[in-house]
């Protein structure tokens, strides 16, 4: 009851609601915190990121990825976790239309 009270849920809403619904309204305030705090996280990434650009640091990774690796669901070391296969594929096509670019 204090979870489903914490997101927003009013006490007579609570007591009318089914079990089902009271964990979608949970799961769904969940997903949003989960949301705005990734966001957050980029945020300040990309704040940091620009503010060393625009300081002319002498070396500084070429992009936000890879300054930030593990903010955009790549390892420490770049590359593209086993896991994240909707990144893979898009690696995989931008790869091939640079290969058949080349060809004629």
């Amino acid at each position: 009851m204090p979870a489903a009270l914490s997101v927003g849920v009013s006490y007579s809403d609570y007591w009318r609601m089914t079990v089902g619904e009271i964990i979608a309204v949970i799961d769904f305030a969940a997903e949003k915190m989960r949301n705005e705090m990734q966001n957050r996280e980029r945020n300040a990434a990309f704040i940091a990121y620009y503010s060393g650009v625009f300081s002319r640091v002498k070396t500084i990774p070429r992009s936000l990825q890879a300054a930030f690796p593990s903010l955009f669901g790549r390892t420490d070391d770049g590359q593209i976790k086993a896991d994240n296969t909707a990144e893979s594929e898009r690696a995989m096509e931008a790869w091939f239309a640079r290969f058949n670019s080349g060809r004629r």
